[in-house]
C-alpha cells in the first residue's frame, strides 16, 4: 500500500471527512486524563529530534516513529494527545497512518508537516487535511509552527 496515493486520485474516504471530524469532537470530549505526551512520525530522524526539542521547549513530551507501520503500533498501545505526522515515508506513510485511524476510530487530533509539496506538484497537505488532520505545514518545522500545533490540538479538545 506504500505509495498508492503518489499519482493516483483520493481515496472514497474523503467522503466522510465532516462526519469524521463531528466524531473526533464528540470522542474527545469524553477523554478526561491528558497525557502531554506526543507522538513525533517522521522517517528522518534530525526531523523527528527537532520537533522533539521543540516539544520539550514547550513543555510536552514526546516519543517518536519513523514510519507509519510503528506510528500504528504505538497508537495501539500508548495513549497521546497528538499526532505530528509526515506524509512521504517508506514503510506506510503518512496517508495510510490518516486513513487506519479512520478505519479504526482512533480518536487523535493530527498535525502534518511535509515537504512534499516541493518534491512533487501535488498539495498534499490539502489532502491530509480533507482526511482529518488538523492542519498542515511546509517543511522546514519552526517552534512558532510547533506551538501553533499544540494550541490547534488543545482549540480541537476543548471544542
Amino acid at each position: 500500500m506504500a505509495g498508492a496515493f503518489y499519482g493516483s486520485p483520493m481515496p472514497v474516504v474523503l467522503v466522510y471527512y465532516v462526519e469524521y471530524k463531528y466524531i473526533l469532537k464528540i470522542e474527545l470530549s469524553k477523554r478526561c486524563v491528558m497525557t502531554d505526551l506526543f507522538l513525533v512520525v517522521d522517517d528522518n530522524q534530525p526531523t523527528r529530534a527537532l520537533i522533539g526539542e521543540f516539544l520539550k521547549t514547550l513543555g510536552q513530551s514526546y516519543e517518536e516513529a519513523e514510519n507509519g507501520g510503528e506510528a500504528i503500533k504505538l497508537i495501539q498501545s500508548r495513549s497521546f494527545e497528538g499526532i505530528f505526522l509526515d506524509i512521504l515515508m517508506p514503510e506506510g506513510d503518512g496517508f495510510e497512518v490518516l486513513n487506519w485511524m479512520v478505519k479504526n476510530n482512533a480518536i487523535l487530533p493530527t498535525v502534518v508537516f511535509t515537504e512534499a509539496k516541493a518534491r512533487f506538484d501535488m498539495d498534499f497537505p490539502s489532502m491530509a487535511e480533507g482526511l482529518g488532520a488538523l492542519k498542515a505545514f511546509d517543511k522546514p518545522v519552526t517552534l512558532e509552527k510547533t506551538r501553533t500545533a499544540l494550541e490547534a490540538m488543545k482549540t480541537f479538545r476543548q471544542s
